[in-house]
């Protein structure tokens, strides 16, 4: 597990700082290792929700409600999973003077969302128990639950970093159940062998019922025996239907283009298919997500810095800039306006003050 969270690291860090014009950074640094952790997390967490959701048991439902019930499902899931995770609860406040001014209105706020909880908390159950024989009332259930999770999105109250991780959240947890649902398991293949020899068999003793029928039936027809005519009639005629059906199921299993050839051949290649994919998703992760996860936690963040440059026989030349990494050969920063990154050696560098607002103590305003 640490070993691909370090190669997923270092994979994220060099395509992140290639695109500012660095070249691949040295493997052995704390800050890979954080960076493949972050990179887990965010593609284990929704793996992990889709395989969850695309477990629930259908239970005789349609494919069409039961699907509408496992994707309500990933709503709220990767809402809550979004705010552990990434939701900075250090910015959570409470406006004073807002209660002291609209008292009722905070009261109602606040009795609406214990409410709301409550329903959940009573409803939650009995939906897991009755989804199959009360689809209807289940489903607009979980509708109300994800309106109350996405609506955020919507009202656009949530910042850059809370929407993308949120729809990245959603997007890889829908094509994760997607996939389960629709990709057999390995375990399918030996399923379909015995299928396949099963069907040979049965054919065999269609063939050897209708051939004695045939040879019976002008017989019957000799003796004008009229009940086992019309008995030797219907049943030759099933078993002919039953044959064209076993014929039809050995052709779809032989056809090159039958979805189940497609099956088997997803199972085949199914190492190289999930490593394709996990390089795309990397890929994705580190272009999209990457870049708006705070440092702190393993994103790649830009921080604002003001770096004082050493000038021999001169005063420091001041760089306004976002910091893109360090280590202990310099700094690798992005100077505004600048579409590239700069290097500076840790030699030349006399300090670096970190800042989110003006600078007080130079005078300098971002």
């Amino acid at each position: 597990m640490a070993v691909v969270a370090y190669v997923a690291g270092y994979l994220v860090l060099c395509y992140y700082l290639s695109s500012f014009g660095f070249n691949p950074v040295s493997p052995f640094r704390p800050r890979v290792l954080s960076t493949g952790a972050c990179c887990f997390v965010c593609l284990a967490a929704p793996i992990l929700i889709g395989l969850a959701v695309a477990s629930i048991p259908d239970r005789g439902l349609s494919k069409a409600v039961i699907t509408a019930i496992r994707i309500l499902c990933l709503f709220p899931l990767c809402t809550v999973a979004n705010m552990l995770l990434f939701g900075d609860l250090s910015e959570i406040s409470v406006d004073n003077t807002s209660l002291h001014t609209h008292p009722i209105k905070a009261l109602i706020v606040i009795s609406f969302i214990l409410l709301f909880w409550w329903v959940v908390w009573r409803i939650g159950p009995w939906a897991w128990k009755n989804y199959h024989t009360h689809p209807t009332i289940c489903t607009a259930f979980l509708m109300s639950i994800a309106v109350y999770f996405t609506a955020p999105i919507f009202m656009s109250t949530l910042s850059i970093r809370e929407s993308r991780t949120l729809i990245w959240f959603l997007v890889l947890s829908v094509v994760t159940c997607t996939i389960v649902e629709s990709l057999p398991g390995f375990g399918e293949m030996k399923w379909r062998r015995d299928l396949r020899a099963k069907s040979l068999k049965h054919r065999k003793d269609i063939e050897a019922a209708i051939l004695s029928l045939e040879r019976r039936l002008p017989e019957a027809v000799a003796h004008n025996d009229d009940d086992p005519v019309q008995q030797a009639r219907d049943l030759l005629i099933e078993a002919n239907e039953l044959r064209a059906s076993i014929l039809s199921e050995l052709a779809e299993l032989d056809s090159h283009t039958s979805v189940l050839r497609l099956d088997r051949l997803l199972s085949s290649y199914l190492p190289v298919i999930a490593l394709g994919t996990a390089l795309l998703a990397v890929t994705a992760y580190a272009r999209w997500i990457f870049p708006h996860i705070p440092l702190k936690m393993g994103g790649g963040e830009v921080v604002s810095v003001t770096v004082y440059e050493e000038h021999s026989g001169s005063e420091p030349h001041t760089i306004h800039a976002g910091l893109l990494d360090q280590s202990d050969e310099g700094f690798f920063v992005l100077p505004k306006g600048s579409a590239k990154g700069l290097f500076l050696p840790k030699e030349r560098v006399r300090g670096v003050y970190f800042f989110d607002g003006p600078d007080t103590s130079t005078g300098f305003t971002p």
